[in-house]
């Protein structure tokens, strides 16, 4: 199972950045990001957005909400779903 700190380090390790590297860009001591992989502390809400931004995944990706790590899916669920909406409407349903 996947945890918040799981993907944390994971997406770290992807962009090949150190702990201390992740902790300057969003303004944290390296050891907050250390407790934050370890699962033995959470991101307060303004660093669990901080992270989805340096990572550029969505904070459902990073919560373990949503396996999906960006935007793109959704966005082609949406489009799916208003060419069914058009499709319907064209046909008289």
């Amino acid at each position: 199972m996947n945890t918040l700190g799981q993907r944390c380090r994971n997406l770290r390790l992807l962009h090949k950045w150190t702990q201390e590297e992740l902790a300057n860009k969003i303004g944290v001591t390296k050891q907050v990001v250390s407790n934050w992989e370890r699962n033995v502390a959470r991101p307060e809400i303004n660093h669990l957005i901080s992270l989805a931004e340096v990572f550029d995944v969505t904070t459902d990706y990073l919560l373990c909400i949503a396996n999906q790590m960006t935007f793109p899916t959704v966005w082609t669920q949406l489009t799916q779903f208003i060419r069914t909406l058009i499709t319907r409407k064209s046909n008289g349903n």
